[in-house]
């Protein structure tokens, strides 16, 4: 159960909370996709009555995760958000809109995390995830490095080119790497009236806003 009060646990240690739980998603994250970029820094997170995101308050280099205000109360729906928007700390936008390799790989590691943590299995409900995590999936299925390797290369997702794409993962399409590299979009979501309607199908956030929240 994750909660908002860490409780003393025997022999040592104490019980998860959202704050341990995203710091052990990032552990995990790093350890699989490379290191986060040092020069943000992570200023912790905050609840927000609208989606899930990170943000930069102040534009001086910090970073806070937001998560819905249901994840309160719902300790899985805490643990699918946090571990998807830890995967956008290890490379900052600031401000910028993630590319789909970055969307689909955090669509992916959150589905996978909060299994293992929670034994639900949560599916992201719009297409525009969907697509992108399946076909992160596939390249981490054939090689489970080549995201780690890219990332050697240009820590950036943005700025991974298809030149270096290509000599770490060839197992799809030209097309498909092209849509991999292109500019996320959210477009399917009209409203955020259309956010959060059904349990545990809550997307994830594609805004990172730099200087003030989400309004």
């Amino acid at each position: 159960m994750t909660t908002l009060i860490a409780s003393p646990r025997k022999p040592s240690g104490y019980t998860w909370t959202i704050a341990s739980r995203i710091s052990d998603a990032l552990a995990e994250a790093e350890q699989r996709f490379g290191k986060r970029d040092p020069n943000f820094f992570y200023a912790g997170h905050e609840f927000v009555k609208g989606n899930p995101s990170t943000w930069y308050p102040g534009d001086r280099g910090h970073i806070i995760i937001q998560l819905g205000e249901r994840c309160i109360d719902d300790s899985v729906q805490a643990i699918y958000q946090l571990s998807h928007e830890v995967i956008h700390l290890l490379a900052p936008t600031n401000g910028k809109n993630a590319n789909n390799l970055e969307e689909g790989l955090a669509t992916h590691f959150s589905q996978e995390y909060c299994f293992r943590a929670t034994g639900r299995m949560l599916n992201a409900s719009l297409p525009c995830y969907r697509k992108a995590g399946e076909l992160v999936q596939r390249i981490l299925n054939d090689n489970p490095n080549c995201i780690k390797s890219m990332r050697h290369e240009e820590k950036e997702f943005s700025k991974i080119t298809e030149e270096i794409f290509s000599r770490h993962c060839s197992c799809i399409s030209e097309e498909e790497k092209r849509f991999l590299l292109g500019e996320f979009s959210r477009s399917e979501l009209s409203s955020r009236a259309a956010f959060d309607q059904s349990q545990y199908n809550g997307e994830q956030g594609a805004c990172h806003n730099a200087g003030k929240p989400a309004s």
